[in-house]
C-alpha cells in the first residue's frame, strides 16, 4: 500500500539505527555469500528492528543462489519489482490511487534511502514489507544530513525509546512469519 500525504501533515518516523551494522559498516560491511543484494549477515538486534525482524525469514525456504535466481533478472542482476511501483491497477492498467488520512500521532516507519515513497505502520513485520534483504544494508552520512533538514523543518523526528510502549501505535496484529512457533 502506498500512501500519499500532505507536507503540513507531521510524521513521526521511526529512524532505527542499530549500532552493530554502524560498526559493521566501519569494518566493510559483510554480505551473505558476498553478494550485497542478499543483506548484511548480522542481522539488526536493537529494539526496534529486532522485532520488526521477529518472523523474518531471508529466503524463505530457498538457498540464497535459488532466492538469487528466482528474484533477480540475469542480464543485470537488479530485483523484480512489479510494475507501475506496485500498484493495484484497473481493467485499463491504470493505477489506483487514494489518499489516506493518519490520525494525529500516528506512528510510521519506513526502510531504505532518501527518495523512498512507501511507509508502514510502525512495527509492521519486515516480511510483510516486500522488501529484498539488500534493504537491511545501512547508508552513509549524507542520507542522515538529508533526515536532519527535514526534522528542522518540522516534518520528521526520532522516537525516543519511551514512545514506543504503545501497542496500539505498533501495526496491527499480523499472521505469524513462516518461522515462527505457530505458524
Amino acid at each position: 500500500m502506498r500512501f500519499s500525504l500532505p507536507f503540513h501533515s507531521l510524521l513521526l518516523l521511526n529512524i532505527a539505527l542499530d549500532a552493530a551494522a554502524w560498526q559493521q559498516r566501519a569494518h566493510g560491511d559483510v554480505w551473505v555469500c558476498g553478494d550485497e543484494r542478499l543483506g548484511p549477515v548480522r542481522l539488526p538486534r536493537n529494539f526496534p528492528l529486532s522485532t520488526e525482524l521477529a518472523t523474518y525469514s531471508r529466503f524463505g525456504d530457498l538457498c540464497p543462489y535459488e532466492f538469487l535466481e528466482k528474484w533477480t533478472y540475469p542480464e543485470n542482476g537488479s530485483y523484480h519489482y512489479p510494475p507501475k511501483m506496485g500498484y493495484v491497477l484497473d481493467v485499463n492498467g491504470d493505477l489506483i490511487v487514494g489518499n489516506a488520512t493518519l490520525a494525529v500521532g500516528r506512528k510510521v516507519d519506513r526502510f531504505g534511502g532518501e527518495g523512498g515513497n512507501f511507509l508502514a505502520p510502525l512495527g509492521a513485520p519486515y516480511i510483510e514489507r516486500s522488501l529484498p534483504p539488500s534493504n537491511l544494508k545501512t547508508f552513509d552520512e549524507k542520507i542522515h544530513t538529508t533526515i536532519m533538514y527535514l526534522v528542522g523543518r518540522g516534518y520528521l523526528r526520532r522516537l525516543s525509546l519511551e514512545e514506543y510502549d504503545e501497542p496500539e501505535e505498533f501495526a496491527d496484529n499480523y499472521t505469524p512469519g513462516p518461522n515462527s512457533p505457530t505458524a
